[in-house]
């Protein structure tokens, strides 16, 4: 059951004229539903006055009431009646979720013979908030989150409430660092992931990403010399370049623009298009490759520069021969493609010398740097561990290792996959 069916419901009730369900929204009131007298001034989407919506959350705190028309001179906010509305009488009844108001349940009368009869009316408001809170109220719920995200995240863009840090990316063989990857943490301590995600649905992710990659560019140009910067972009970023060629002018090094897996991509020619638009020293990488429902077509579609190795399949990779067959094939495809593999999230040595035996050149992870400021990546430590640059000017510099791949029988593989299998 949607509101505008609760509400239609409500209104076809004896003594009532209109019905309607208003919710919390950035410390206010706004219709979400209304039915009834087709005379009636009620709108979707209007607002509550401060004081009236200030009156009306506070009278909550008592459950149901109904409220007369009184044409005396209104005193103070307590006394303001919703005269406005053309009603002689009005019943209310707070909507909660998990014993928090989320909203309020309306009927309302223009006879004013009627009105007295709402007082008596009162617990079937009641009842009818309560089946709207089981209904409405989770929704309700998220939409009240989403609106205070919102406001959060165009403060958080506008004050620039963030900053970027810098992982690196090394060399496996020499110990070098050829890159680093931007990442962005919030002064408000929330996780990233989550913060990017409500700016989207929020409608303003396209604004929350330029801001960050914006300020990303401009810490990299202190970063070391002959290191390229690897930046997260969404698709939606990529294949509208304009702003991304806007952002791109600053830069100081050669780029890599790294794309999920996870994010659904239905043409790829507009990606590419506009990867020519951003000059040669702009390159592709697949980001979380082998992560959840990834596949090969995706990265035979992107035709990626750099092919970034999910952590989540190399967490363990030293210790399961079928992600080591994972990790082995995506080798494969990168050497025949004439890409480059890098290892994400290495975080032990045993992992490190195992993705190195199957091949992988480089590789990021907790084991080798953990994310830091770009102050950390200046200093002379930094520079002593800094080698060539293995992108610019072009990928094919970098000389892929000779892929020798020793994949056990499949009857091995189940054996030894039996032989990890611990009884309960």
């Amino acid at each position: 059951m949607t509101a505008m069916q609760i509400v239609t419901a409500m209104s076809a009730l004896p003594l009532v004229d209109i019905a309607a369900i208003m919710t919390c929204v950035d410390g206010g009131l706004t219709v979400l539903a209304v039915a009834g007298n087709e005379q009636q001034p009620i709108r979707i989407h209007d607002q509550a006055a401060g004081e009236r919506a200030a009156y009306l959350l506070r009278r909550c705190a008592d459950g149901a009431w109904a409220e007369l028309w009184d044409p005396r001179v209104q005193g103070n906010a307590d006394e303001v009646l919703l005269t406005t509305f053309g009603v002689k009488g009005q019943a209310f009844a707070p909507i909660l979720a998990d014993d928090e108001v989320v909203g309020l349940v309306m009927i309302a009368t223009t006879d004013a013979r009627q009105a007295t009869h709402l007082v008596a009316d009162l617990p079937s408001v009641g009842e009818a908030a309560a089946v709207a809170g089981a209904i409405l109220g989770p929704g309700l719920v998220a939409r009240r989150h989403l609106q205070g995200a919102r406001v959060q995240i165009a403060h958080a863009i506008e004050s620039e409430a963030f900053h970027p840090v810098f992982q690196p990316i090394h060399d496996l063989a020499t110990g070098t660092t050829v890159g680093f990857e931007a990442l962005t943490r919030f002064d408000s301590g929330e996780a990233p992931d989550r913060v990017f995600g409500d700016a989207e649905r929020a409608g303003l992710g396209a604004d929350l990403e330029a801001a960050t990659l914006g300020a990303a560019i401009r810490a990299a140009t202190r970063l070391p010399a002959d290191t390229w910067l690897s930046l997260n972009v969404s698709p939606a970023m990529l294949a509208e370049a304009d702003v991304l060629a806007a952002l791109l002018t600053q830069r100081t090094r050669p780029i890599v623009l790294e794309v999920t897996e996870h994010v659904v991509i239905s043409d790829y020619a507009p990606l590419h298009a506009a990867l020519r638009r951003l000059g040669p020293d702009v390159r592709l990488a697949v980001d979380d490759a082998g992560a959840g429902a990834a596949n090969f077509q995706h990265l035979v579609d992107l035709r990626p520069d750099i092919v970034k190795i999910d952590a989540g399949l190399i967490r363990g990779v030293n210790a399961d021969v079928s992600r080591q067959a994972l990790v082995a094939g995506l080798v494969h495809f990168a050497a025949v493609a004439g890409a480059v593999v890098i290892a994400e999230g290495v975080e032990t040595e045993a992992e490190r010398a195992t993705v190195h035996a199957l091949g992988v050149t480089l590789a990021q992870g907790f084991l080798l740097a953990r994310p830091a400021p770009v102050d950390q990546w200046i200093t002379s430590t930094a520079r002593a561990h800094t080698g060539r640059n293995r992108i610019a000017p072009g990928l094919h510099d970098v000389q892929m290792p000779t892929l020798v791949l020793a994949l056990e029988t499949p009857q091995r593989m189940r054996a030894e996959r039996a032989s990890q299998v611990q009884p309960h």
